[in-house]
């Protein structure tokens, strides 16, 4: 709509000699609108195309398999309707400004610019920016917070590190010291690899852990009406330095007999149980065993980021239930790694197919849907924009056309490029300043919103909103510029030649 009638003006003289060889009002009112018509078909057609050869990316990036419903009635449906509504939004309106015209001032070339449409067309622009800006700062706050997920070492280092979930079928029939036997020998084949730091034997997911219980714990002076939530872990002496855990105090567990019943507790747990310090040393009573905390590790992200750290409790693994051999290559070695890995495997589970993953992968997986909202808000938002600049390059080129006496008469009287550039930019500004100060607020309402959905996010500061309206603003100055720095160096004695 803006475009078209901000093309009116180039029009005007061909509605006028129409007008005046007899053609009347609705014929010009029936020419335009089928022009909007044939435009929007062929705009559908295009658009067609264009999704038929964007589905492979889109289907790759939602992980869905969408096709083109072209035999079904209800798409058909759709499509008329969507055309309808755009040749109803942008072929009425501009049709009856166009017929509107009187020839006589047409050709004298008075009134083509009288359109008392500016505050719909301004406040079209001032719409489609909104929504941009709100968009922009929508992808910067998702693109921060992925980029704080990626980069917070969760308290253990994951580089690297693949794991090998065991086959349960493969152990179901051996009793726990013939299961402790296999594992220590895999383990033992493994760290005589000279490409391989020591692995290790623990409960599957350390970044992902969804096993929680409660009444599996008790210690001297427990308040009974305390029934803490736990996370349990099972991890070998080896575990600690294999994810360069943190002890806040005392150790980590040993791998002998006199730790069978001992625990490590996280900060958190501390925290939670309100036991004094020093903790290492405490007696604690943990699924019915009776031992001591001998360690305090620092907090670790155990689970996602989108919950908060709890309180975590972590035995000798005694090889039953479910368990993954950790495997941490030495920098550059990791083919060599896992094929050393894939070789012991093989030897002693040949009768089950290798299987491994790295736990960084596993740990981005977590996160995976919000990486996928990532890309789509960023393509929506791209899409937003590039529709926001076509409807500016309307009311610019209405206004560079409306003001090019006014443009040639300041060149002649002295004005520089730069004080044209400055007079025709100063409106459209404010157009995108007023845009910014609806998006901005509403932007922060819904970025708040979504960050409620993580326990460690990061912090909204108005840095951010700034820079959406900021990369809105320059778009927008981008946009105009085009026809703004045309009007400014276009040689005056032309255009009042022309007048």
């Amino acid at each position: 709509m803006n475009l078209t009638t901000a093309r009116a003006a180039q029009r005007s003289k061909e509605v006028g000699i129409r007008k005046l060889i007899g053609a009347r009002k609705h014929q010009i009112f029936i020419q335009f609108l089928i022009e909007s018509i044939l435009t929007t078909v062929i705009a559908i057609v295009i658009a067609l195309l264009v999704v038929q050869l964007v589905l492979p990316f889109f289907n790759n990036l939602t992980e869905k398999q969408f096709s083109l419903p072209l035999l079904q009635g209800k798409f058909w449906f759709i499509i008329s309707i969507t055309a309808l509504l755009v040749v109803i939004l942008n072929g009425i309106y501009p049709a009856l400004l166009l017929s509107s015209f009187k020839p006589i001032k047409i050709l004298k070339g008075t009134g083509l610019f009288r359109i008392k449409d500016g505050f719909l067309r301004k406040g079209l622009v001032v719409v489609q920016f909104s929504f941009s800006i709100v968009l922009i700062a929508g992808t910067i706050i998702l693109l921060k917070q992925l980029k704080f997920i990626n980069e917070r070492d969760g308290g253990f280092n994951r580089s690297l590190v693949f794991q090998m979930p065991m086959p349960n079928a493969a152990f179901e029939n051996m009793d726990v010291a013939k299961q402790e036997s296999m594992m220590n020998q895999m383990r033992e084949s493994i760290t005589e690899d000279a490409a391989v730091i020591a692995p290790s034997v623990a409960t599957p997911g350390i970044g992902n852990t969804k096993v929680f219980f409660s009444g599996a714990v008790n210690w001297p002076g427990k308040n009974e009406s305390l029934d803490p939530v736990v996370s349990p872990f099972w991890a070998d002496d080896h575990f600690c330095r294999l994810f360069d855990l943190k002890l806040g105090e005392g150790r980590w567990l040993k791998n002998d007999l006199s730790d069978a019943k001992n625990v490590v507790i996280n900060e958190s747990a501390v925290k939670e149980f309100g036991l004094k310090k020093p903790v290492s040393g405490q007696p604690f009573v943990y699924l019915g065993d009776t031992g001591v905390i001998v360690g305090v590790i620092k907090d670790f992200q155990y689970k996602s980021m989108h919950e908060k750290i709890g309180a975590q409790v972590l035995k000798q693994n005694n090889n039953a239930g479910t368990f993954n051999l950790y495997v941490k290559p030495g920098v550059g070695q990791t083919a060599h790694a896992l094929a050393a890995a894939k070789r012991i495997w093989n030897q002693n589970l040949p009768s089950y197919p290798f299987v491994y993953s790295f736990v960084e992968d596993d740990y981005a997986a977590m996160y995976a849907a919000e990486t996928k909202y990532a890309k789509l808000v960023t393509i929506f938002s791209l899409l937003a924009v590039s529709i926001s600049c076509l409807g500016l390059l309307g009311p610019a080129t209405f206004s560079t056309e409306a003001r090019s006496k006014e443009i040639s008469i300041r060149k002649i009287l002295g004005a520089t490029a730069l004080n044209i550039l400055n007079l025709l930019s100063k409106d459209f500004i404010k157009l995108v300043v007023v845009a910014a100060l609806i998006a901005l607020p509403v932007a922060y309402y819904f970025g708040s919103k979504w960050l409620e959905n993580f326990a460690y996010k990061i912090d909204l500061n108005w840095g951010i909103f700034g820079l959406a309206g900021v990369v809105a603003l320059l778009i927008a100055l981008t946009t105009i510029s085009v026809h703004v720095v045309k009007a400014a160096v276009q040689n005056p004695v032309k255009t009042m030649r022309h007048d």
